[in-house]
């Protein structure tokens, strides 16, 4: 196997190029840059190909990320052309011998590669940390009184609603999970400097999160929106769930769909990529199929538009 360096494979003259390409699924948005291409690997997926290479497209083997590791471990390719997100898959998952193997969940990685920088560089915008003050407020209200002893926030982000919960509920022990391991090391330093020894933050993600820590209270707020596979992560939030405890979250609806596509500037290429999944349609839910998927029906618990609506499970 050829070693994978930067832009390409190590080269070697008697062997072909081939081409490695994103998804037209995964990355819907279209670019005058860009056209379609059927992969050659026989799963019939479109793929993403640069107008740079139309000329030679025609002539060489044209993969997707699913079927191309095959390729490579068999074919000795001497080189590849792909776009930079290609590469950067293709680096992290290329061991030491330069063999490359990449996992049936490469999506996971983009989308935590995406977050991980985003909050390396960012801050939480003004307006989401004033909502999240208010939703603060608003649990602030829900819990008092409840014997809530554990909470956790499955995709936490910046966390203001967590910190404001840590400091009012001083005997309430509160968990931040995210898949930015850069908001996590964050958070964890902020909790350590102002003393809320109640607050932990450790990396996880869903729709499988790999701990199984079982809390009171769970919330997942503003980030259900993302995901692909978005029943399964309403079931896994709910089976974080104590007996008698709740599940508070929102959910992207049609109303949710409509907003965002009026909402995205046709030309902001990273909220279309973020938010493929929502504007293509493929995780809407109602509260009709929560109910369906959980068995257990979901009651408001604050809604001030139609798109954006938050409800209440409670686990028997």
């Amino acid at each position: 196997m050829s070693r994978i360096t930067g832009l390409s494979i190590t080269r070697k003259r008697k062997n072909v190029p081939v081409i490695i390409a994103m998804n037209v699924r995964d990355f819907s948005l279209v670019s005058s840059k860009s056209f379609k291409v059927v992969c050659s690997g026989g799963c019939g997926e479109e793929v993403w190909v640069n107008k740079r290479l139309e000329r030679i497209s025609s002539k060489v083997p044209v993969f997707c990320l699913d079927c191309c590791t095959a390729y490579l471990e068999t074919s000795g390719v001497g080189y590849a052309f792909m776009t930079r997100a290609c590469r950067d898959i293709i680096d992290k998952f290329t061991d030491e011998r330069g063999v490359c193997k990449i996992p049936e969940n490469w999506r996971d990685y983009i989308f935590f590669m995406g977050w991980d920088k985003h909050w390396e560089t960012n801050e939480e915008p003004e307006g989401a940390r004033d909502f999240a003050e208010e939703m603060a407020d608003r649990l602030k209200e829900f819990m008092r009184g409840k014997g809530i002893g554990s909470v956790a926030d499955y995709g936490c982000g910046p966390a203001t609603t967590l910190f404001r919960l840590a400091e009012h509920f001083i005997d309430i022990d509160f968990y931040g999970y995210d898949m930015a391991a850069s908001i996590i090391r964050k958070n964890t330093e902020k909790a350590r400097e102002i003393g809320l020894m109640n607050l932990s933050f450790v990396q996880d993600s869903l729709p499988n999160p790999r701990k199984t820590k079982k809390f009171d209270l769970v919330t997942c707020f503003a980030t259900l929106h993302y995901m692909e596979e978005i029943e399964l992560a309403i079931k896994r939030l709910f089976e974080r769930v104590n007996p008698g405890g709740c599940l508070i979250f929102n959910y992207p609806n049609t109303y949710t769909r409509k907003a965002y596509q009026e909402g995205i500037h046709p030309e902001d290429k990273c909220m279309k990529m973020r938010f493929a999944s929502l504007l293509a349609g493929r995780n809407i839910v109602s509260q009709r199929r929560i109910h369906e998927i959980l068995g257990a029906r979901p009651k408001k618990f604050y809604s001030f538009i139609r798109s954006n609506i938050y409800v209440l499970i409670r686990k028997a």
